[in-house]
């Protein structure tokens, strides 16, 4: 399973925006990707050493092009996400 590509100048990434009903997709994404996320009261987030960061309805989730232990994926708002990426159209 992967994400639509989008492209971050210059960085390419992977990237699902959760638009309510993908939830489940989303979570099994992260998880086979070793990321964490969980629900808790109704909410979708996503585990860091950071702490844990919520992800909103219409957030993008972003796969870090380079993980770490600290953090894998993260929530971003929708506007700062097309501010930042134009999607890939050919892989």
């Amino acid at each position: 399973m992967t994400g639509q590509l989008y492209r971050k100048r210059p960085v390419t990434v992977e990237a699902l925006q959760f638009d309510g009903d993908n939830l489940g997709v989303i979570m099994e994404w992260i998880a086979s990707q070793d990321g964490h996320a969980l629900l808790q009261a109704g909410r979708l987030l996503i585990r860091t050493r950071e702490g844990d960061m919520e992800v909103s309805l219409g957030d993008y989730v972003i796969r870090e092009p380079r993980p770490t232990e600290d953090r894998r994926f993260y929530p971003c708002k929708p506007d700062i996400f097309a501010a930042s990426y134009e999607p890939v159209v050919n892989r």
